[in-house]
């Protein structure tokens, strides 16, 4: 059935030619469209969109209880009898050292060598008052390990499901401290969710972590820069770098989810740390035109400005054909530039694609010849940024790492519409034939991913994928045909 309400936020919702065509959900990344969409699309191809597929349900999948299957209710105690227990200390020193030597702790800062090492200790002296904020942070870190090193015998014997469980548990009675202990295990079961493809409870995880980094006055401390650090300030620099941890993932969820960031850039010191480099719109919809026009213009600004300020190794290219040679770099700086340059794609296309919202008036008048030019060109720019996503990651899917399928689902659906209705629009332009070409790829894309562990969510969610792609390319190509038989 098509949209009669959209509940999914301005930056999730789908506008072309100055109408609501519908919104992507911020759950499952499954696009819905409105009536006017299936109308829209009606008088382009002349066949009523088959959209209703993707309500498909499989009596195997309940996207409800995979959403939370993580975890228990938090007053609902476990099971005597599955009851998680911490592996012995040696094997958890064993992972500690493994992750803080690999590549993924510069991707994730999570722990520091030092304060890890006392908490890992405290998980295991039941008598010790840090014992459960400890011991929930080890089973938090395990969570994520469990999937990490699938080759470390220790590693893949861990139930992460039932880890989380067992952190979340602990974590509900933790609530009323705020420590770094804490914040640790709230980030890591953040990113446990995050790449589980459960965006809505990761957010949940990210409100306590940035009210508990607020708490902690991590938002606002200067670590310190010097070596032979105190206690004090060895925890200060440790701080800190959790806060830009939440800081980093805070515009990530709101770019996935629409929703309005968690923390105001005002209240913080957003002074940058000296090594960085060693670590790696609502309004819009009551704005006038010209400054719709004007705001998309001075955020593409900004965007080239960030673009140019990344080292060139690690630089998104204006096109895909300018990338760089990702066979020459390691696994982790080749993740780093995939995951920069499919954000700017992202990005770009979601700063023009905003010039959908304009319907603009084509009369005679200079004024008029003017904003349809700008809207024109936008419309074009978040084209090519589409082309993009989808062309680089086709070259790069098989490169990523298995936990983050979900992490890069996430870009296609909205390259997807966007060359979509752009087919629609105008079937006769000079990329139309290409670019159903790269629709109908999608699926292949999508499906080249890997995974590593399949479950009903994973199934159903490229089952879906695969019905819009062939619906998007059927439809593309009934316009292409309509529109050369008007010409004859």
């Amino acid at each position: 059935m098509p949209l009669t309400s959209l509940d999914e936020t301005p930056l999730r919702q789908i506008f072309f030619g100055g109408q609501n065509f519908g919104a992507i959900d911020s759950q499952n990344g499954i696009p819905h469209f409105t009536l006017q969409c299936h109308q829209w699309i009606l008088s382009r191809t002349g066949q009523w969109p088959r959209f209703h597929d993707l309500d498909i349900h499989d009596p195997g999948y309940n996207e409800n209880t995979t959403e939370c299957s993580s975890a228990p209710v938090m007053s609902a105690p476990l099971n005597q009898n599955d009851k998680v227990v911490l592996p012995d200390q040696h094997i958890l020193a064993f992972l500690l050292r493994t992750f803080m030597d690999s590549e993924l702790s510069l991707i994730f800062p999570l722990v520091d060598s030092v304060l890890i090492e006392e908490t890992a200790r405290m998980a295991y002296a039941v008598n010790s008052h840090e014992y459960i904020s400890a011991r929930a942070c080890m089973f938090a870190f395990l969570s994520m390990v469990g999937t990490r090193f699938p080759d470390i015998k220790a590693a893949s014997e861990i139930n992460s499901d039932a880890c989380a469980a067992e952190a979340q548990l602990a974590l509900s009675e933790l609530l009323h401290h705020a420590s770094i202990t804490n914040l640790q295990t709230m980030i890591m079961l953040l990113l446990h969710e995050m790449l589980r493809g459960r965006v809505n409870t990761a957010s949940m995880y990210h409100a306590l972590a940035c009210r508990t980094v607020f708490t902690l006055k991590g938002h606002t401390c200067i670590p310190p820069t010097h070596y032979n650090l105190t206690r004090k300030e060895n925890e200060n620099r440790h701080l800190r770098m959790l806060f830009w941890m939440c800081y980093v993932l805070d515009k990530d969820i709101a770019l996935r989810t629409g929703q309005p960031p968690v923390i105001d850039d005002q209240f913080c010191n957003l002074t940058l740390p000296a090594n960085y480099m060693e670590t790696v719109f609502v309004d819009a919809l009551i704005k006038t035109d010209a400054e719709l026009l004007k705001t998309i213009r001075v955020l593409d600004e900004e965007l080239e400005s960030w673009r140019i300020s990344i080292p060139e190794e690690l630089r998104p290219g204006l096109s895909v054909q300018k990338r760089a040679n990702l066979d020459t770099m390691s696994s982790f700086k080749s993740m780093i530039h995939i995951e920069l340059s499919l954000n700017y794609y992202f990005l770009l296309n979601t700063i023009h694609a905003a010039s959908g919202r304009f319907k603009v008036n084509v009369d005679g008048n200079r004024s008029g010849r003017k904003c349809r030019f700008g809207v024109q060109s936008s419309l074009d720019l978040s084209a090519e940024a589409s082309r993009s996503t989808l062309r680089y990651l086709s070259t790069v899917a098989s490169r990523l790492y298995m936990e983050t399928f979900w992490v890069f689902c996430f870009y296609p659906t909205s390259a997807l519409m966007t060359l979509f209705f752009n087919i629609l629009h105008d079937p006769h332009h000079d990329f139309a034939m290409d670019d159903v070409e790269l629709l109908c790829g999608a699926s292949n894309v999508l499906q080249s991913m890997p995974i590593r562990r399949v479950t009903p969510r994973e199934t159903m969610y490229l089952k879906r994928m695969d019905i819009l792609v062939r619906e998007l390319s059927e439809l593309s190509r009934l316009a292409m045909a309509r529109q050369m038989t008007k010409v004859k």
